[in-house]
């Protein structure tokens, strides 16, 4: 996505783009339901009553590990991670667990101002 925000930037520097946090699909779709945001980065599932969805990416589960044994997490893969060999964290494909498909959350696509539906655009093409 930070590929897409800079492209938007440029080609529209007069335009801005506002980020809501929100930690969960549920609290998202609640604000775009609300007309609080236009778009919703969302992980895609079930139908949601009054919402178009896109789906943007696949994303693979990992084993995170740290090479100090600090901890360890079970994750969804980040898009264009890179785990050098100098990288202490180390992520491991877990074979057999369906990936989960995020993406863009709407109530309308033809709603959407030009600029929104250029900058999800932008994000899908990656």
């Amino acid at each position: 996505m930070a590929g897409a925000i800079t492209a938007s930037r440029a080609r529209n520097p007069r335009a801005t783009l506002e980020f809501r946090p929100a930690h969960s699909t549920r609290r998202r779709v609640e604000l775009l339901r609300g007309g609080r945001v236009d778009l919703a980065w969302i992980t895609l599932g079930q139908p949601l009553p009054g919402i178009r969805q896109r789906p943007v990416i696949d994303l693979p589960w990992v084993l995170v590990v740290h090479r100090l044994d600090v901890g360890h997490a079970v994750v969804p893969m980040p898009p264009r991670l890179v785990l050098g060999p100098d990288n202490p964290v180390r992520a491991i494909p877990i074979h057999g667990l369906k990936p989960i498909v995020a993406g863009w959350a709407v109530r309308q696509w033809n709603a959407l101002s030009p600029l929104a539906a250029e900058f999800a655009d932008l994000v899908a093409a990656g």
